[in-house]
């Protein structure tokens, strides 16, 4: 078993996308880390917590308070001044595997998007971020192929 490691998100919540999708490239799918949540967070509970950790690319651990776990999925890369959202559907294993929406030689979406001027960096979706492209999957779980995945998924990802 991974011992979880102790790490700190802290600053505005506006921030914390950014620290998670950090932490996701530090890690490896089910490494376990302990997110410590800031007392100055207000409401306490913090609600859209989950959806912070689940769009970083983690989930929350069972039974272990503040601890999450680093899924085989992939971050959302977000963030204020976007000016296009790319949504997919879900990611494909080799996507998750290495960590970037679309990262198969064979997929033609990178080569569209900076012949189309909206990115100029090759499979970079923090640079696509900073020049107001975010990215986003309508479900997080990684399949080979997304006619695995059931009705239900989409209507969660829709519905959050």
């Amino acid at each position: 078993m991974i011992e979880a490691m102790d790490v700190s998100i802290d600053g505005p919540v506006t921030g914390w996308p950014r620290q998670l999708v950090g932490l996701y490239h530090r890690t490896a799918p089910g490494d376990r880390v302990v997110l410590p949540v800031p007392e100055r967070v207000e409401p306490r509970p913090f609600p859209g917590l989950r959806d912070l950790v689940v769009g970083g690319g983690f989930q929350a651990s069972r039974g272990k308070r503040h601890e999450i776990v680093r899924s085989r999925s992939l971050p959302d890369t977000v963030g204020p001044d976007m000016r296009l959202l790319i949504c997919g559907l879900n990611p494909s294993e080799y996507a998750a595997d290495a960590g970037t929406g679309f990262a198969h030689p064979g997929n033609r979406f990178w080569p569209a998007a900076i012949g189309a001027r909206l990115v100029v960096e090759d499979r970079d979706p923090l640079a696509a971020l900073g020049r107001g492209v975010g990215m986003t999957d309508l479900v997080k779980r990684a399949t080979p192929r997304a006619a695995e995945l059931a009705t239900r998924e989409y209507v969660e990802g829709w519905t959050g």
